[in-house]
């Protein structure tokens, strides 16, 4: 086996990742063109593990409690690290498909034919190598300043005042250099521009603080911030700039794509969470509320007109369910029914909360053996009864 046999350059200890890659070039190969479906499922995924780490890296201990489901709902680190980890995600797929239409690209040579399959796999292995062993290794490090960058924006308070803090170095831009000490409020629009990262390997932070003038309109610096920085990320809730040349010309089905890849990752996430003995206790309901692979599935997969962001919101269904306005119980106006878990069905409690300035029905089932979670709904319909 020659070394461009994979298409891929060697990878020390990712034998998985290796694998998913060569794959994936061994099929556009044997099709002799883009596979069907906008981005690979398997590399797009392994791309979002990866930089998904390093934004909880930056971000630090509360990324922790979010990955583990035990960080308080709908609080600012909560919404600002739901809306890290979409960008990821929709930064990830715009990735794996620009590395697709590269692959795609080198089926045909200089002069327009069909490459041997040697010359494929050659050409391949540079693609990959650029992709896999050079770029991601700067985006990594874009998730970890990134994350650490939201985590400060997310935890000071809208009247705190900012620092411009450089690390004076060999390796400092001068457009940090200029900025380094620049002070003034969080509300100031000069954050909307030069809050950092502001390129590329950029280390710089802010910092807060008490008591300090701040700097004078005549003396706030201005800097050449790249075009694709010129943003405060961290407002936007955002790591990955929305000018990245990836997301450029990208497909809107991409997006929907890598939305479904994700909805089912976190489908399978919450089975292994809320099924290993989570319980909501209800001061309304005589016994707590359990959780089930069937009507996590349930919730998961049930229509609805913001289905993505619904399924966000299951992330916390535990927590949701907690705070949520309880409505009442439909009781079944007939003798109870034995369901297909075989226990009786008695009746549901429904339970109220807001999705997208809407109403959503969370329907958590009472049976003779117990009180468990069964589904959404956007319809009042389920109301009828109570």
């Amino acid at each position: 086996m020659d070394e461009f046999e994979l298409g891929l350059p060697k990878l020390t200890d990712e034998d998985a990742f290796a694998k998913q890659i060569s794959t994936m070039v061994q099929q556009i190969w044997n099709d002799k063109a883009l596979p069907n479906g906008l981005i690979n499922k398997q590399v797009t995924s392994e791309f979002a593990k990866r930089l998904w780490g390093g934004v909880a890296e930056g971000y630090g201990s509360k990324a922790t409690l979010f990955n583990d489901g035990k960080l308080d709902w709908n609080t600012p680190d909560d919404l600002m690290l739901k809306a890290l980890k979409n960008n990821t995600w929709h930064f990830s797929a715009a990735k794996n498909y620009t590395q697709l239409r590269e692959l795609g690209a080198a089926l045909i040579g200089e002069d327009g034919k069909l490459r041997t399959y040697r010359q494929f796999k050659e050409v391949a292995y540079k693609i990959n190598d650029k992709h896999v062993n050079q770029w991601l290794k700067a985006e990594y490090e874009l998730a970890v300043a990134g994350g650490q960058m939201c985590s400060k924006w997310a935890s000071t308070s809208n009247d705190a005042m900012l620092q411009f803090d450089a690390v004076n170095d060999a390796r400092t831009t001068n457009t940090c250099k200029n900025l380094d000490g620049t002070t003034l409020p969080k509300t100031n629009s000069f954050w909307d521009k030069y809050y950092p990262p502001n390129h590329w390997g950029c280390r710089s932070t802010v910092r807060q603080v008490n008591g300090r003038a701040a700097t004078t309109l005549s003396q706030i610096p201005s800097a050449d911030i790249p075009p694709m920085f010129q943003s405060n990320l961290a407002k936007d809730g955002l790591v990955f700039p929305k000018g990245h040349s990836y997301f450029t010309d990208l497909p809107k089905d991409v997006l929907k794509k890598v939305q479904n890849i994700q909805s089912k990752e976190m489908q399978k996430a919450q089975i292994q969470r809320l099924c290993n003995n989570i319980k909501v206790e209800r001061k309304e309901l005589n016994s707590p509320i359990n959780f089930n692979e069937r009507g996590i599935k349930e919730a998961f997969n049930q229509p609805h007109k913001f289905k993505f962001e619904k399924n966000v919101m299951l992330q916390n269904i535990d927590a949701v369910i907690s705070v949520a306005d309880y409505m009442g119980f439909v009781k079944r106006d007939f003798l109870p029914i034995k369901h297909q878990s075989n226990t009786m069905l008695l009746g549901s409690h429904i339970f109220k909360t807001i999705l997208m300035e809407e109403p959503i029905f969370l329907i958590v089932r009472e049976y003779i053996d117990g009180i468990r979670f069964y589904s959404v709904s956007e319809s009042t319909k389920v109301l009828q009864g109570i």
